[in-house]
């Protein structure tokens, strides 16, 4: 055949390569192949593998506009796989890959066997391997993005994260096994080694910490900060929970509010709850609209429209509408384990709202048996002291009783005169001084 490049022997004939062949009048040579079926389309045409130890290049022509560079990267024929402008760099990145498009794949094994995806970068030894049914995510660590599916939207960055994903959409993720293994999540940030992991169906949620939302399911509109807060909780809407270990293993949670380390861990059933505190409303239960601040403060509590402040106020208190306020509390809230409408400040002041009944001083408990019952702690303690300011006056009297209708029946002035309307029956006598009347 014309063209074929002569090859002088040692015997001195002349024969000539079946795998070169020079066209004299396009100035192009092939090498590789037959000569049937060798017809150099470039300077330089290879059919075959080439091998250079180095070389300089104005532009590299990929013919199916795939790039595929490392040792088995890509495909031999990508239009047989129906991928179209991929780029594989690395051993085996992108192999067997297929129906994929506007791809990147960078390290070796990235994108191995990714499937019906687009827009997928992946960077890392094994990152987005096995994908399948993904679109517009970007996958960086090693085995990041490993078996993920069906997930839009997506940027995961450490070894690990996102693995065995599926059915996610707009969800960040970062941190070694950040996010993998969860399910069915959309406007998601996971921030922390384990962070979400394991989770399912949730929505807007930001976890920060390491473990925060591990295994949690149901979680909508809220915000976990601390290392393992939320971690295999479920049902929560609106939850803020900031603090290691806050609101661990609770469930149902709505409009609510846990700050300090486990506030809020194993709580159930709570609904526009603030809890303040080291183990603030822990194990709480059933309880609404309850303010607890303080450590301990409302654990094991139920009820609604409480407020307990202090160290272990409230504690085990089942009830509504008490008012708890303590420096230091006890394992045993003053109030009892049941009560409703009831005031402790301090062990020192207590009251029943419904009946508008006050004790202070040293009251046993939180039910006065008068409007006001005055309770002194010492048998020889004063009960009951009015100083007037200054010397007082004489026309302002420094005790008055009235009757319902304002009408004043009994007073006492400044000098100490005793003035009623009505008689006076002493059960111990009448002591009158010596008076001698004068002209």
């Amino acid at each position: 055949r014309v063209g074929q490049v002569a090859l002088y022997e040692s015997s001195g004939y002349i024969s000539y390569a079946s795998g070169l062949f020079y066209n004299a009048g396009t100035d192009r040579l092939g090498i590789g192949g037959t000569v049937a079926v060798i017809d150099p389309q470039y300077t330089l045409d290879v059919s075959g593998v080439a091998r250079a130890a180095s070389g300089i290049f104005n532009r590299v022509l990929y013919l199916d506009n795939n790039i595929r560079i490392g040792e088995s990267a890509g495909n031999d024929n990508e239009s047989e796989t129906s991928n179209v402008n991929q780029i594989a760099l690395g051993s085996s990145a992108g192999l067997t890959s297929s129906g994929t498009q506007e791809n990147v794949f960078i390290a070796s094994f990235a994108g191995y066997g990714v499937d019906h995806s687009s827009g997928v970068v992946a960077i890392g030894s094994g990152a987005a391997r096995d994908a399948l049914f993904n679109r517009n995510i970007v996958l960086i660590g090693d085995s990041a993005g490993l078996g993920v599916s069906g997930v839009s939207g997506v940027f995961g960055a450490g070894s690990r994260a996102l693995a065995i994903t599926k059915d996610l959409d707009d969800v960040v993720a970062l941190g070694t096994l950040a996010g993998s293994g969860s399910a069915q999540g959309e406007s998601i940030v996971a921030i922390g080694r384990n962070a979400f992991v394991s989770a399912s169906g949730s929505t807007s949620v930001v976890a920060i910490g390491e473990n925060t939302a591990k295994g949690a399911s149901g979680i909508v509109m809220s915000n976990m900060i601390g290392d393992g807060s939320a971690s295999g909780s479920f049902d929560l809407m609106t939850v803020n929970a900031l603090g290691d270990l806050s609101a661990v293993e609770s469930s149902g949670l709505t409009q609510s509010t846990f700050i300090g380390q486990a506030a809020g861990r194993y709580a159930e059933t709570l609904d526009n709850v603030i809890a303040i505190g080291r183990f603030a409303a822990q194990s709480g239960l059933e309880l609404e609209r309850t303010v607890a601040i303080g450590g301990l403060a409302a654990s094991q509590a139920s009820g609604s429209f409480n407020v307990y402040i202090g160290q272990d106020a409230g504690i085990a208190v089942s009830g509504y509408e008490n008012i708890e306020i303590v420096a230091s509390g006890s394992n045993e809230s003053f109030l009892g384990v049941e009560a409703s409408g009831k005031v402790n400040i301090g062990e020192v002041i207590t009251a029943d709202i419904y009946n508008h009944k006050v004790a202070v001083g040293n009251p046993l408990d939180a039910s006065p048996s008068g409007t006001l019952f005055v309770a002194p702690k010492e048998f020889d303690d004063e009960a009951f002291v009015i100083q007037h300011k200054d010397q007082g006056s004489n026309d302002v009297p420094y005790v008055l009783l009235k009757s319902g209708d304002a009408t004043t029946f009994f007073s006492i002035s400044n000098s100490g005169d005793v003035i009623t309307s009505g008689c006076v029956e002493p059960s111990g006598g009448l002591l009158l001084p010596s008076i001698t009347p004068t002209d």
